[in-house]
């Protein structure tokens, strides 16, 4: 059972599957680094890292390296939500109007007069993607280090045509979330990244997440990107002379943090399985789960993507930044949340992180069985 905080960084032995399985990861050359960290709802971790940092070997990866969360960020952003509905300060079928319908270029969204704060959150506003959009990079190649402002994400919205009526099918977009924040921060009358240190990060004591608020990331492991390159080149450093080769601060409210793999542990044991959020409001982010066109069988809730997995159902996210993936998800059946992140974004060869997260899950549910095993012969 995971009762114990391990750092382990030596070798893998007989002991420890899951030190072992990352090894072979490792040895394969599938990423250069991997990070692991396994938490229970009342705080016990378990975590390990394999790997370096660099191509050389040089420095290795240790657990607390931050790396970018990409997309998890959104579970942050849709926890802060739950508690504002809970105190009735919004409505999941408000429309976004209410909040941002007297900015100048409201009416010029996608579906502006349907779009409702439920939809935002679940991907089924028909809002379109800026990722998609060339005109977007063409904006990062550019300036690639600038700060962006709020109409720097939105003159990418307006006088687009939406992809479907809102609630009439599912489509992924950080612009949802991007709205969705605009609209937090009318309610909240500060920053979204302020409220969720003071209602989240602060009382969890994940002190070693941080908002991406600039090219400058203190604590940053090196990633590896091919995002944006040629299909079979060379990946390339995401940090170049001590700086994110773009400005990170520009996913927002679609990700916005970096954090260590314990961290995010924690914190997806503390919003899926703890008190971080009430359990009428886990509740209600888990049953507006739709069809989503991810894994198979995947739905997607209030910021949650819902899974049904060999060990039961799961609750968690997956992210992308440009030189990361990551995987967190919590397990109710083991009482356990996975986080996995590598420091690169070839998935072609490192594979999904979920792939990693769902064999470190079948070690733990051996565990456990052989546990109640033992226990029942006692």
């Amino acid at each position: 059972m995971i009762s114990t905080l391990l750092l382990a960084l030596a070798p893998a032995v007989a002991q420890d599957p899951i030190g072992a399985l990352l090894d072979e990861f490792v040895a394969a050359g599938r990423a250069p680094g991997i990070s692991v960290a396994i938490a229970s709802a009342d705080g016990s971790l378990t975590a390990w890292t394999r790997g370096h940092e660099d191509r050389e070997g040089e420095r290795p990866l240790h657990p607390h390296h931050q790396l970018m969360s990409g997309s998890v960020g959104k579970t942050y952003f849709a926890a802060l939500a739950m508690q504002l509905i809970d105190e009735g300060r919004i409505a999941a079928d408000d429309k976004l109007a209410k909040f941002l319908g007297e900015r100048d270029w409201y009416a010029r969204l996608p579906n502006a007069e349907t779009i409702t704060l439920a939809s935002l959150m679940r991907h089924t506003s028909g809002m379109v993607d800026p990722i998609a959009m060339p005109q977007t990079w063409q904006k990062l190649e550019a300036a690639p280090t600038a700060p962006w402002a709020e109409a720097d994400w939105v003159e990418l919205l307006l006088d687009q045509d939406p992809l479907f009526p809102v609630g009439e099918s599912w489509a992924y977009t950080d612009a949802n979330y991007l709205l969705l924040g605009l609209a937090l921060e009318e309610v909240l009358e500060e920053s979204v990244y302020r409220a969720v240190w003071e209602r989240f990060l602060q009382p969890l004591q994940l002190h070693e997440t941080r908002a991406n608020t600039s090219p400058d990331l203190p604590g940053l492991a090196q990633g590896w990107r091919t995002w944006g390159l040629q299909p079979g080149a060379e990946a390339k450093p995401a940090i170049v002379n001590g700086r994110f080769y773009i400005n990170p601060q520009m996913e927002w409210c679609g990700g916005g943090y970096r954090s260590t793999t314990s961290d995010l542990a924690r914190w997806g044991a503390a919003l899926f399985g703890g008190r971080a959020i009430s359990a009428q409001a886990r509740q209600r982010m888990l049953e507006a789960a739709v069809d989503a066109q991810l894994f198979p069988g995947d739905r997607y809730g209030y910021g949650v993507i819902v899974s049904q997995t060999p060990q039961g159902p799961a609750h968690g996210h997956s992210g992308f930044f440009p030189g990361y993936l990551t995987e967190m998800m919590w397990f109710p059946k083991l009482g356990v949340c996975i986080a996995v992140q590598f420091n690169t974004d070839q998935m072609a060869r490192a594979g999904h992180p979920r792939q990693i997260v769902m064999q470190v899950a079948a070690i733990l549910a051996e565990d456990q069985a052989d546990d109640a095993a033992q226990e029942g012969g006692d």
